[in-house]
């Protein structure tokens, strides 16, 4: 089993003295701040780091993509510029560009070559390097005088999937086209170029940012675009292998229905088919993490010897309103889960944007257990009903529960337990929008759970919630799937907001 973060160019590059918006480290754009940045995630348990040095344009001196920091115009007066406007300085936020835009470009001057360096560095400590390509990212699109915008996206709209939508839709009308073959082409440049520049173990695509490819209505039939630019990138990470002198890798991290990649353009089942591919993450967007994933469907789709590693995300929720940081024991019983249904390991996404010192030591603690199956039996867990966001245009995502229970009426809430612990204690935990009526009845696999004290400390959305928890007994939860009963026998309507399942080892 195995553990792979991807770090995000973010990660590094927008650190700021005094503000460390999302890293337990300040990074200085050097050699030891490559060492610190890496040291932080290269911890026993961690099987590889995915680098992202691209977006729209690229956090590189690439000759594919504009680096970040043309067109960068530094005043007198120390305010950076581009095309005469001001870049936006929010100290430690993502919008702060002028210190994104600094560090990457004091990067490439102060280190000879960084990504060589990280490689080294990388396979000093015993983990494996990865680089993420983000294949039509399109952060900031409603506003096209940003700096992070590509020349062939500002210049050419109608190579744009559904660019008569610019202010009637989110950023991702604005995806380019790849049914366009200068948008293909733009692309597969890019993915020569890291292959002939960069040494590394493995490849992602990252399909998710964003995962939209062709005009509204042509993904389906376009399959095969995208199945031959596949093809390509194996051909060239073969190729690669022969001059390394090493394996090169290939992920692809897709919608986390295997349908709805299909209906966003990304026939993976076949690519793996066709060897195109040796490892699979199923992925939400960013809202939360899938208590949904069909991991089980997954495994039984792709052919054996391709590894399945299931993405947590950053955040988990019931519903967009309802949602919350994740946890560790949170993450913990994610990956329990996916265990338990086949998963080879587990892949993070976003999980450095953390708020403190304490989170950041907490997650790192996480890194040293989350890639093993074994160990995670043995650690305390939550197992959080959450919904699923569908990034496919013209279906629409699928709840987490019934939220509204009607007078005498009922709603079941599925949850995968994972491995049951020997000895370990459970309680069903439900938020709800009102006092819950004391005539609800909570059972678990047709068994009757009596109220009780919920665990504490317990984080919690910031939403107004009125926790509820019921014990369950022993020997009622058992590995695998397990579903919750609350039966309504008052005569007023039950606001379900949240619900789980608690497993409490003695560590």
């Amino acid at each position: 089993m195995s553990l792979y973060i991807n770090d995000d160019a973010w990660c590094f590059f927008a650190n700021r003295s005094g503000a460390p918006w999302h890293s337990p480290i300040v990074e200085t754009m050097d050699e030891a701040g490559l060492k610190r940045h890496i040291d932080y995630y290269a911890v026993p348990g961690v099987t590889g780091i995915l680098f992202n040095p691209n977006a729209m344009r690229a956090f590189f001196d690439s000759r594919a993509f504009e680096p970040l920091w043309k067109g960068l115009e530094e005043g007198d007066d120390g305010k950076a510029r581009y095309q005469g406007r001001e870049l936006e300085t929010r100290c430690g936020a993502p919008e702060d560009f002028a210190t994104l835009c600094r560090n990457v470009k004091a990067l490439f001057q102060n280190v000879k070559d960084p990504y060589r360096f990280r490689y080294d560095y990388c396979r000093k400590k015993g983990v494996e390097m990865w680089i993420s390509m983000r294949m039509n990212d399109v952060h900031y699109a409603d506003d096209p005088t940003r700096i992070m915008h590509g020349e062939l996206w500002r210049e050419h709209p109608e190579y744009r999937r559904a660019a008569y939508k610019e202010k009637y839709s989110f950023w991702f009308s604005q995806c380019l086209d790849y049914g366009e073959k200068a948008v293909w082409d733009h692309h597969f440049t890019l993915v020569r170029e890291y292959f002939e520049r960069f040494e590394m173990d493995g490849f992602e695509l990252d399909w998710m940012r964003s995962p939209f490819y062709f005009k509204p209505g042509f993904a389906e039939p376009n399959c095969g675009l995208l199945t031959e630019f596949m093809r390509g990138v194996k051909h060239l990470a073969r190729e690669a292998a022969g001059r390394r002198g090493h394996p090169v890798k290939i992920n692809v991290r897709v919608p986390s229905h295997p349908e709805e990649a299909l209906y966003a353009g990304l026939d993976v089942v076949n690519w793996c088919r066709e060897g195109l591919a040796d490892m699979v993450t199923p992925s939400p967007y960013f809202q939360t993490s899938e208590s949904g994933l069909p991991v089980k469907l997954w495994r039984r789709l792709l052919p054996d010897g391709v590894a399945l590693l299931p993405c947590l995300e950053q955040h988990v929720g019931s519903s967009l309103p309802v949602r919350m940081k994740s946890t560790p024991e949170i993450d913990t019983g994610f990956a329990s889960s996916y265990y338990q249904q086949g998963a080879d390991g587990i892949y993070l996404f976003n999980h450095l944007y953390r708020d403190s010192i304490n989170d950041w030591e907490s997650q790192r603690k996480l890194y040293t257990f989350l890639g093993s199956a074994g160990a995670l039996s043995r650690k305390s867990r939550r197992h959080v009903a959450t919904y699923h966001e569908c990034m496919v245009e013209g279906i629409s995502g699928r709840a987490a529960f019934d939220d509204n229970i009607p007078a005498n009426g009922s709603v079941s809430v599925r949850l995968n337990g994972g491995s049951i612990p020997a000895g370990s204690e459970s309680r069903v935990l439900l938020g709800t929008a009102v006092p819950l009526p004391t005539s609800a009845e909570i059972r678990l696999n047709t068994v009757v759970c009596m109220p009780a004290l919920p665990p504490a400390p317990l984080p919690l959305p910031e939403v107004p919630l009125e926790l509820n928890a019921f014990s369950v007994p022993a020997g009622t939860l058992h590995d695998g799937e397990n579903l919750i009963e609350i039966i309504n026998r008052s005569d007023a309507e039950i606001r379900l907001r949240w619900a789980e399942i608690h497993i409490r080892v003695g560590e």
